[in-house]
């Protein structure tokens, strides 16, 4: 619950399709009126093939939050992968969240579904008993599938009735889909006993049955019947329409909305778990169809959707390259249009926020990571720019998208198989235009952030190999050649006046190694290192020489004992309580002269005034 407003999560896919989008705005229009929103958990893809892709898009479902949730919704037959809605409906369980289920059973939920036994029913009788026709050939579906077995039994049973025994021969499988359905139909004229019906498990099928009769001069209804069943809307627009029973989502989306309002209010459910399918009667049976569709107003309308759709997707292309591109998290975010993104809340993972991030590794335990940066928020009631936000908070400024009194819908943005964050859509729910942009908004975003986090990546490890290649490991100093390259950028021009050059020797590096060992010599050198720059200006140029010789250079120039007191305070202050003593003989050399200002000679001055301290240092320890 959330404000006062108990939270009915749906679990489906494809969002954008007819069906999923009528089952969507019916529960939310159903929900509303009693006080309650809708949550939606959307796949783009149903998991019928179950690939690593689809299962990673499937992780969505770990968004659920069941410490808000009242009600868990899961369409079976729209996931299509029973080991996922088994999953979903444990972990439910699990946290004492009642669960139910459209066209599917699982124990201990609440299964709602259709009567198609019923409903395929009605199209029997009405070819036997309102038509009178008896001589039926079913073409069913996937051989043994339990939908099509059910509805080849309803009409055995009806026929039986009438004492006419229906067999083998008298079923064709069109597999559910076109190409197979017209593969039976012309099997079945060629076998040369076309029958006076042919009833279709399914509308597609019908539709492609009445294509290969009509193409084969047989008419549709004179001579053969034919029927199919689920009510798409496809069949309004084929010729002839074609007779049907209504599976309507709409229904089914406010039967929801009821079931849930009543465990609400109840905590049980007592009504029917079925929503039984409407005889549609059409032409393909020979009946009068009295509805009236404006073709050329429906052309009109597609055309402009896909239009549309082409626009967007073409906006959408050109958005990625752009974040594609980009050098940080900050210019990603500016690109979000307003047009393009509309209705939409974007949220990635905290960790792709930084270059430094492996991109594509993840273990199972963090799908989504509890602080999650924002990326995009349409309608935000604030300037604009990344934030982070706690995961728990569900999004941004709840309270606001609540009072839309539209659906939540949360996709999976992932890449390469890693799930890299999710955008929330709240569109209206009076156009289905907007619902079909969500795989495109999704796939353009999967490609632009997974994109952009690999080039991060890239750009990051070219960084650090062209580090390692012109730094010093140890003390972190540049190298001799990351030292020239720089120097050269740095000094190597004519407006030059001065330059001054410290350089540190550690002093006794063999007397620590042999009785230390080498890595108290080490520790040394990096003090000496660590010395050098916290004795010189900031913008020095630091090198490491080589063994235990270290260089600073500078322009102008400053104060040689002033230097030098510092690097002595600083080993003198981090090396007490050692076993040994960490001191550095240092040469400091300073000059105006252009000739004077190569690397090799300033290297040859600085050396000589650093070994002749260090050869006083000897000669006064002698004495």
């Amino acid at each position: 619950m959330i404000n006062g407003r108990r939270i009915i999560a749906l679990c489906l896919s494809k969002l954008g399709e007819v069906p999923s989008f009528q089952l969507t705005t019916s529960l939310n229009a159903e929900a509303q009126k009693l006080g309650h929103s809708v949550f939606v958990y959307n796949l783009c893809e149903d998991l019928f093939y179950a690939d690593t892709r689809s299962q990673t898009e499937a992780r969505i479902f770990d968004l659920i939050d069941f410490s808000i949730v009242d009600v868990l919704v899961i369409s079976v037959e729209g996931i299509k992968h029973k080991p996922t809605v088994a999953a979903l409906v444990l972990n439910a369980q699990e946290h004492g969240v009642p669960v139910i289920t459209i066209d599917g059973y699982f124990e201990g939920c609440i299964n709602l579904g259709f009567g198609f036994k019923e409903g395929f029913e009605k199209i029997v009788r009405h070819i036997t008993d309102f038509h009178g026709i008896t001589d039926i050939h079913y073409i069913a579906g996937f051989k043994g599938n339990s939908f099509s077995e059910e509805r080849r039994k309803v009409i055995e049973d009806v026929l039986a009735e009438k004492g006419i025994k229906f067999t083998e021969e008298n079923v064709s499988y069109g597999d559910f889909w076109g190409v197979p359905a017209k593969q039976a139909a012309i099997r079945l004229i060629e076998s040369g006993r076309l029958p006076k019906a042919i009833i279709c498990a399914n509308d597609i099928m019908a539709i492609n049955v009445c294509t290969v009769l009509t193409e084969n001069g047989i008419n549709v209804p004179d001579d053969v019947l034919v029927t199919g069943f689920d009510g798409i809307e496809d069949i309004l627009f084929s010729l002839p329409r074609i007779t049907s029973a209504s599976c309507s989502l709409t229904l089914m989306g406010k039967k929801v909305a009821e079931t849930a309002d009543e465990i609400f209010r109840t905590g049980k459910f007592t009504g029917s778990t079925q929503v039984i399918p409407e005889l549609m009667p059409s032409n393909s049976c020979g009946c009068c169809d009295d509805k009236t569709i404006n073709v050329p107003s429906i052309m009109s309308l597609l055309s402009s959707r896909f239009n549309r759709i082409q626009d967007d997707n073409h906006a959408l292309s050109k958005c990625s390259e752009k974040m594609q591109n980009c050098r940080s998290i900050e210019e990603v975010s500016a690109l979000f249009d307003n047009y393009v993104f509309s209705d939409t809340t974007c949220l990635l993972n905290k960790r792709f926020t930084v270059p430094t991030a492996k991109p594509f590794v993840h273990t199972e335990e963090d799908i989504f990571e509890d602080e999650m940066c924002v990326l995009h928020n349409f309608g935000s009631l604030q300037d604009y720019k990344p934030f982070n936000f706690h995961k728990n908070n569900i999004i941004p400024e709840i309270d606001r998208l609540l009072e839309k009194k539209c659906p939540l819908v949360f996709s999976m943005i992932d890449y390469l198989n890693t799930p890299l964050g999710y955008v929330i859509f709240h569109y209206p729910t009076d156009d289905l235009n907007l619902y079909c942009r969500i795989p495109i908004i999704i796939t353009a975003l999967n490609n632009a952030l997974g994109g952009y986090i690999n080039n991060q990546s890239q750009r990051y490890l070219l960084f650090r190999v062209e580090e390692m290649y012109r730094t010093d490991p140890l003390t972190g100093l540049f190298n001799r050649i990351g030292f020239s390259n720089e120097f050269e950028r740095r000094f190597g021009n004519p407006n030059t006046s001065s330059i001054t050059v410290v350089l540190a020797d550690l002093d006794n590096l063999k007397y620590i190694n042999d009785k230390f060992g080498h890595m108290a010599g080490d520790k040394a050198i990096r003090m000496v290192a660590d010395a050098l720059q916290y004795a010189c200006p900031e913008d020095s140029l630091f090198v490491r020489l080589g063994g235990d010789e270290m260089m600073a250079v500078m322009g102008g120039a400053p104060q040689e004992e002033s230097i030098k007191n510092s690097i002595s305070f600083f080993l003198e202050k981090n090396s007490f309580g050692f076993d040994y003593n960490v001191s550095s003989s240092i040469g400091v050399y300073s000059t105006d002269k252009p000739e004077e200002m190569r690397i090799e000679s300033l290297i040859k001055h600085s050396d000589e005034l650093m070994y002749s301290e260090k050869r006083r240092k000897k000669d006064s320890a002698r004495r």
